[in-house]
């Protein structure tokens, strides 16, 4: 069967889309932006920033979101990348009783800050030692090394590639984050989806 070749028009314009559901007892948020393959030379920046922005309790998201402004019950980044070009998500729950437009606001706030403001070595440097940990969980069985060296050759089309993971994120400086914020998280590039209780 012949691979699927086709890709997606170059998005111009934000889109956004209204979804309710039956069971939805609180409202959520998703922002969407395309990004590029996985073997592209952004790939160690965009990964990192998933780190800062979304990776557990102590991320940005989540710092600002749910602890600081307390109108998110929960916050979320990740960066989808694959053979074609993917995604790179910001995802939150809204709070009990908080509104979705103040929810889109405050993201909005944290993209803004990323692309006007450099993030700190220490921040950097913190991101970076998450980033390595998570690379060596993910290698020490048998089937975690088959995985990653899996990806490398059909997903990155490069197998030496799964060899350079770590130098890649450790080369990454607080302008790569910057300029991949600047260049991609815009919202030209984005789709927004609002997730509402079925009233």
């Amino acid at each position: 069967m012949p691979r699927v070749t086709v890709r997606e028009p170059v998005q111009t314009q934000e889109r956004h889309f209204t979804y309710h559901g039956k069971n939805v007892p609180l409202a959520a948020l998703e922002f969407a932006y395309h990004i590029p393959d996985a073997s592209h030379p952004d790939g160690d920046a965009l990964d990192l920033l998933e780190t800062l922005l979304g990776a557990g309790k102590s991320s940005r998201l989540y710092r600002s979101l749910v602890y600081a402004k307390q109108i998110a019950a929960s916050a979320y980044a990740g960066a989808d990348m694959r053979e074609q070009s993917g995604l790179f998500s910001l995802r939150a729950i809204v709070g009990d009783g908080k509104e979705i437009g103040d929810v889109r606001a405050a993201l909005d706030d944290e993209i803004a800050r990323l692309q006007s403001e450099l993030v700190s070595e220490d921040e950097l440097a913190k991101a970076k030692t998450q980033v390595f940990s998570s690379l060596v969980r993910s290698r020490q069985t048998s089937n975690g090394v088959a995985l990653a060296v899996v990806r490398s050759a059909v997903v990155r089309h490069d197998p030496e590639a799964v060899n350079r993971d770590a130098a890649g994120s450790e080369a990454v400086t607080a302008d790569d984050i910057r300029r991949v914020a600047q260049t991609y998280l815009v919202p030209s590039n984005r789709t927004t989806i609002d997730y509402l209780s079925q009233e």
